[in-house]
């Protein structure tokens, strides 16, 4: 299986398991928040943009969850309103085994933003 198809399949799996509760990790030393009100988007607008994202917008992962719980964290990027925005996103089992899917960062990227399976091999 290649990395888009892995890439896709956890897409897959993410929209499956962040269902329509989905999950917004909010932590007050970072700047999630401040990323809604600096792109003028709403939290359902940063949904949609969370779900529409696909392969091109990948950019690293699978990577182990260095706080040690199970679980592997993906990390993807876009340009929303011009700004580059890190997203990092992770599927996890609840101890009833239900699979839920959370997203852990959207912020407007503190780096420049490389997408290894974007067409054009590079920067978007």
């Amino acid at each position: 299986m290649s990395i888009e198809e892995d890439v896709e399949n956890f897409l897959h799996e993410f929209r499956q398991s962040w269902g329509p509760d989905y999950y917004v990790v909010i932590r007050q030393d970072e700047s999630d928040e401040d990323t809604l009100s600096i792109l003028g988007i709403t939290p359902e607008h940063r949904k949609e943009e969370i779900i529409s994202l696909n392969h091109t917008n990948y950019l690293n992962g699978p990577l182990a969850d260095e706080s040690g719980k199970s679980g592997d964290i993906w990390e993807f990027g876009k340009y929303i309103r011009k700004y580059p925005v890190y997203i990092k996103l992770k599927i996890w089992t609840q101890s009833n085994g239900r699979r839920r899917g959370k997203c852990i960062s959207f912020h407007i990227a503190q780096h420049k933003l490389v997408f290894p399976l974007a067409k054009k091999r590079g920067t978007i």
